[in-house]
């Protein structure tokens, strides 16, 4: 097709594709349905949420990984997957990537398995994502926001002198630059509400201050393009549902029906969108986004609220971007402005058509309790299909199905399943995870006679107060890994142990991203292991065993003993000056994983011997290769982080002798051998004098 000039030639296109487009994320929720527009279309995800029972989804058996922390992770994950690569390779073409979020590693990603990415670069949906930065581009729209201050604030004193140069009152809202706008927006009345949330606000380089309003929420998506921004309908929001969300306020979902708002607002808010996604193609963005409005209920005033830069919906059904609004999805539209395919469609046109009434169609979010209590902690999650409401308001399964549209009456409705057994509601509804007695969280606190366990009576007599290790379950909210345990001992009035106190839960970013000088158990071990080296306080080997401190492995920091840590370090300095193949190997103290740490030349490491090193160990101890964390940093020595799950009554191993040696072999070329012949023929040959040979 040479050029595209209406709705039909569109779906024509659409439909005789034959480019292999893939919408990578940990769901296809976002885009659910627009494989049946869009011929080879494919979802790559992380989690399966149709039991491998849709066509176009690939779901990847799970390999070992560092923990997530964000969508951007679990897609690098997914990208650097063998089993993904393969799936990618196998339907061949010039391959193109959707994302919901992605980051520069995932762009570089793209870019090595020749997979171009069909969105804004992530350095610009960065920028315009700020939320100061979205009030800048609506200003040169001529989109108004809520009147505001931009600035940097230090104080409650500070932030009077800036709203009372704006004009805009003490009854104040503040939002930092990125983040949920459940937990980054603060309404501040006074200094003390101010103080409460001081930190968040004075270390942001600016913030946007704005006049408190009693406000409706509403939010629109849209798609710019080269001939015009086309919107959609204007969908209510759903906000402080506590079966949906965990904090007051919180937005949790939206609705669209016909009469959500007056055709005064819709219409205010259609041209407020199509001015700022004019402006944004200005800016350098184009495609898909979403605008957030918020609409003062005294006046009927609409301003801007936020943008999100992507594809958004809080279900699949009110998200237009996959769902049929009037003639075709809006993410139909973003696929052809970067299809790279000349076509001129008459925007203006399609947007007047669109805004009637009657082709807003009505979805709403059906809110199904199973028991009378919240649920934190899902045990049973329900399948994906259609459900069917009985006459009393039950609500029972009916029939598997991947396609919402296959409802039948008001009576059905579809339901996504996007969680599993194990997983959280949200992030921090596993507080209080210690309430039930019997749930462990090492291995074997107690002996099967019911009495402390060796491994925890060693602690309770040991001189060591406080016990950081990790826990046997793992968390599912914030990011996929075993939670971290922190035990406390408690003392009775003549000093005697008499107990313990427990903290599980997941140390935050901060535990791992500070340097350990700023964390007091952590530089109490710093000092106590450069003390016992002995080196000249403020040489150069007391400055490079700190270094090496500071960049050793985290979790390691905290678990191992000083002793411990002294003779690793010191090991490690001397590696530094001859460069070998070493093993350092932890045995967790439960008896439930291995911890190995292997130093390799740089030159003598590729991704095959790390995977070689990995199975020996796993080999070695019948166990189980649980992750591995590579770092390279500056040095001439690669180091690779190993922990091996432990099966009950795991062997312990040779030697740390024989297992380095074992490693050695590993990593040994042809080169290595070549010059031990010669050394053996020249009396000590260097590998030197065998380059100059």
């Amino acid at each position: 097709m040479k050029s595209i000039r209406s709705i039909s030639d569109l779906r024509v296109f659409m439909h005789r594709n034959e480019q292999p487009i893939y919408f990578i994320s940990a769901t296809n929720f976002n885009l659910l349905g627009l494989d049946q527009w869009v011929r080879n279309l494919r979802y790559i995800n992380y989690i399966d949420c149709f039991d491998g029972r849709h066509p176009n989804v690939f779901v990847p058996s799970e390999v070992p990984h560092a923990e997530f922390e964000s969508i951007e992770d679990i897609n690098n994950y997914l990208l650097q997957h063998k089993e993904v690569i393969d799936h990618i390779k196998s339907h061949g073409g010039r391959p193109v990537a959707t994302f919901l979020m992605f980051d520069d590693e995932t762009e570089e990603l793209c870019k090595e398995l020749g997979i171009e990415v069909w969105f804004p670069k992530a350095k610009l949906r960065t920028r315009c994502d700020n939320k100061m930065e979205t009030v800048r581009i609506g200003n040169k729209a001529g989109v108004a926001s809520v009147p505001n201050a931009l600035a940097k604030v230090g104080s409650y004193a500070e932030l009077r002198k800036i709203t009372e140069k704006a004009g805009i009152g003490h009854d104040l809202v503040i939002q930092t630059a990125f983040g949920d706008s459940g937990h980054t927006t603060f309404f501040i009345s006074n200094e003390e509400e101010f103080n409460r949330h001081a930190k968040e606000i004075v270390n942001d380089p600016e913030v946007k201050i704005m006049k408190r309003i009693k406000c409706r929420g509403a939010t629109m998506e849209a798609c710019a393009t080269r001939s015009g921004t086309l919107v959609g309908p204007l969908l209510t929001e759903v906000v402080g549902r506590k079966e949906l969300t965990p904090y007051k306020g919180g937005w949790c979902g939206n609705e669209v029906f016909p009469g959500a708002f007056t055709e005064r607002v819709r219409s205010k808010a259609r041209d407020m969108a199509q001015k700022f996604g004019d402006q944004l193609v200005k800016e350098g963005y184009r495609g898909y986004f979403d605008l957030d409005f918020l609409i003062d209920e005294k006046d009927g005033q609409v301003y801007l609220g936020e943008l999100n830069p992507r594809i958004c919906g809080a279900s699949s059904m009110t998200n237009h971007a996959a769902f049929a609004y009037a003639d075709a999805p809006l993410f139909l539209f973003h696929l052809l402005e970067f299809s790279g395919l000349r076509y001129k469609l008459d925007v203006e046109e399609l947007n007047k058509r669109w805004s009637k009434k009657e082709f807003i169609d009505s979805w709403a979010q059906l809110v199904i309790k199973s028991t009378d209590e919240t649920v934190d902690l899902v045990t049973h999650a329900p399948p994906t299909g259609i459900y069917h409401m009985a006459a009393d308001g039950s609500v029972s399964y009916d029939r598997f199905d991947y396609n919402r549209q296959a409802i039948e009456s008001e009576k059905e409705a579809f339901f996504l399943r996007i969680t599993g057994p194990g997983d959280y509601r949200y992030q921090g509804a596993d507080l209080g995870i210690l309430r039930d007695p019997k749930r462990r969280v090492l291995k074997s606190t107690y002996s099967e006679a019911g009495h402390l366990s060796p491994a925890v009576e060693d602690f309770m007599n040991s001189g060591e107060p406080i016990l950081v290790a990790k826990a046997n379950a793992k968390s599912l909210v914030h990011r996929r890994a075993y939670m971290d345990y922190i035990g406390v001992k408690t003392y009775s009035v003549d000093g005697k142990v008499n107990g313990e106190e427990r903290f599980v839960g997941l140390f935050t970013s901060d535990a791992y991203n500070r340097p350990a000088s700023d964390i007091p158990l952590l530089r109490a071990k710093v000092r106590q292991v450069v003390e016992g080296a002995g080196f000249l306080p403020g040489g150069h080997n007391e400055k490079a065993i700190v270094n090496i401190l500071e960049t050793f492995p985290r979790d390691e920091m905290f678990q191992d003993d000083v002793a411990t840590l002294r003779e690793t370090a010191l090991g490690i300095l001397r590696l530094y000056k001859r460069p070998r193949v070493k093993l350092f190997l932890r045995r967790d103290r439960f008896d439930r994983f291995i911890s190995a740490i292997v130093f390799v030349p740089r030159e003598k490491f590729s991704s095959d011997v790390r995977e070689a090193l990995g199975a020996l160990l796993a080999k070695t101890f019948e166990g189980r290769l649980s992750a591995f964390y590579p770092f390279f940093g500056d040095a001439a020595l690669v180091r690779v982080h190993y922990i091996i799950g432990l099966n009950p009554g795991a062997p312990e191993g040779p030697g740390l002798a024989e297992l380095t040696r074992q490693m050695r072999a590993i990593c040994r070329e042809w080169t290595d051998d070549l010059l031990e012949a010669l050394r053996a023929a020249n009396e000590g040959a260097t590998r030197a004098a065998f380059r100059e040979i």
